[in-house]
C-alpha cells in the first residue's frame, strides 16, 4: 500500500503521541503506545488497548483469545505484536505449532522478527545454558525442567517417580560434566547421560538438536523470535517437549528480570494453547509477570481448554467465530452467562469480528484490527506475502 500522505501521517504520528505512556526515567525501552484492538461496528469508534500507559485500565497485558480456524485469530495477533513492536519497544516469542507465523507468511519481515525452524535449522540457543552459574540457580533449572519433561509427555505417557529421579540425575550430571569443562551442557550433553528408557521418552529433542550450544535460550527475550514448531516429526510428545523447553526458559528469565513499572517489556504468544496448557510455567507467568512487564496471549479453538488461572487472571478476552453450537455456548457462558443471545450469535460471526471483553464487563463487537487489512491504518509497513 501506498505511504500515507504528509498530513496524515502527521495526524497518525499526533494520535499515537496521545496514547503513549510519560518515559520512565532512565528506561531503554520507548513510551508505551496503546495498539489499536479494532473498531466497534455499531459506532466505528477506534478502541485501543491499555495494559499500560496513563490512561492504564486493565490489570495486566494477559489474553485469551478464541476462534475457529480462518475467523481471524492470527491476524488479529500479527497485528497487535507488530504495533506493540514497532510503536513500543515491546519484543516477542511465539510458539507457533501451525507455521502461521514462518517467512512464508510475510510476518517476521512485518513486526521486525526472526522465524526459527527447529526441525529443518534448529535453534541457536541453548536451554541448558543459563545467565547465573551459581548452584541455586542450577538447582532451579535442573527442577524446572525436569518437571516441565514431566508435564510435556503427561498426555503421551506416565513418568513415575523412579523416572523423575532417573532424569534429575542425568540433568545433574550434564551440569556436573559441562561445568567442569567451564561450558554449559547442551541438548547432546544431556543425551549422553540418558539410559535407554528416558531415551525412549525425550530422544528425539537431545538427539536431533532442535537446539543447539549457544546463549541462553531466556535471552531471547532480547529479541523478536518465532519457533516453528510444525515439521517436528511423531506423534506431537517431542513438538510439546520443545515448547516446554522453551516455555521454562523464558519463565526462568523474567523470573529473574528486575521489576518494571507501567509498560508491556514481552509479549509471549501460544497459539494452539491448548496443547501446553497443563505447563505449571504458563500458570506461573500469568499469576506473577504483570510486574515484570510480561504479556501472555493464549490463542485457542477451545474455550474451555485453558487452566483456571487463565480464566482468572487474563483481563482481556477476544471470542473471535466459533460455528459449533456447543463450542459457542460454551465461549457465551466465560463472557457474558446471562445474555441469552450471544451463543448465536457467537457462531454466525463474520471472518475479523469478535465479541471483545475488558476487566469482565459486558463483550463488545468489534471489528478486529487484521494485518492484512489494517496495515497502513496502524502505521505498519505492508504484510507482504513472499511470492
Amino acid at each position: 500500500s501506498a505511504e500515507p500522505s504528509g498530513g496524515a501521517a502527521a495526524a497518525r504520528l499526533e494520535e499515537y503521541a496521545r496514547h503513549a505512556a510519560v518515559p520512565v526515567e532512565g528506561a531503554a525501552q520507548p513510551s508505551f503506545v496503546a495498539p489499536v484492538l479494532g473498531w466497534d461496528t455499531a459506532t466505528g469508534e477506534e478502541v485501543r488497548w491499555h495494559p499500560a500507559g496513563p490512561r492504564q485500565d486493565l490489570l495486566n497485558g494477559h489474553v485469551e483469545v478464541w476462534g475457529s480456524s480462518g475467523m481471524g485469530k492470527t491476524q488479529f495477533a500479527m497485528s497487535l505484536l507488530a504495533q506493540l513492536s514497532r510503536h513500543s519497544g515491546s519484543r516477542f516469542g511465539i510458539a507457533d505449532f501451525k507455521n502461521d507465523y514462518s517467512n512464508d507468511t510475510g510476518f517476521p519481515a512485518f513486526a521486525a522478527a526472526e522465524f526459527l525452524d527447529l526441525w529443518e535449522v534448529g535453534a541457536p540457543y541453548n536451554p541448558l545454558a543459563l545467565a547465573d552459574d551459581s548452584p541455586r540457580a542450577i538447582d532451579t533449572a535442573v527442577i524446572e525442567l525436569r518437571d516441565t519433561v514431566e508435564e510435556a509427555t503427561r498426555a503421551f505417557t506416565r513418568m513415575g517417580v523412579r523416572q523423575k529421579a532417573k532424569l534429575e540425575k542425568a540433568l545433574r550430571g550434564a551440569y556436573t560434566v559441562a561445568r567442569e569443562e567451564g561450558g554449559w551442557p547442551t541438548l547432546l550433553t544431556l543425551n549422553d547421560q540418558l539410559d535407554a528408557d528416558l531415551a525412549g521418552v525425550m530422544g528425539d529433542l537431545t538427539r536431533h538438536e532442535l537446539f543447539k550450544s549457544g546463549q541462553p535460550l531466556g535471552d531471547v527475550i532480547d529479541h523478536n523470535v518465532v519457533f516453528g514448531l510444525s515439521k517436528i516429526p511423531g506423534n506431537g510428545q517431542t513438538t510439546i517437549l520443545a515448547a516446554g523447553f522453551i516455555l521454562s526458559a523464558l519463565l526462568l528469565r523474567v523470573q529473574n528480570l528486575p521489576p518494571v513499572p507501567n509498560t508491556i517489556r514481552y509479549v509471549i504468544v501460544v497459539d494452539e494453547a491448548h496443547r501446553v496448557a497443563a505447563f505449571q510455567a504458563i500458570k506461573t507467568m500469568i499469576r506473577e509477570g504483570r510486574s515484570k512487564g510480561l504479556s501472555v496471549v493464549l490463542a485457542t479453538q477451545q474455550p474451555l481448554g485453558l487452566p483456571a488461572v487463565v480464566a482468572a487472571n487474563a483481563q482481556t478476552k477476544v471470542c473471535f467465530g466459533l460455528p459449533d453450537a456447543t463450542v459457542a455456548a460454551m465461549a457465551a457462558r466465560k463472557l457474558e452467562p446471562d445474555n441469552p443471545r450471544l451463543p448465536e450469535q457467537i457462531r454466525t460471526l463474520g471472518e475479523g469480528e469478535a465479541f471483545v471483553s475488558l476487566r469482565g464487563e459486558a463483550p463488545r463487537l468489534l471489528r478486529m484490527a487484521q494485518a492484512h487489512r489494517d496495515a497502513d491504518a496502524l502505521g505498519l509497513p505492508p504484510l507482504h506475502h513472499p511470492a
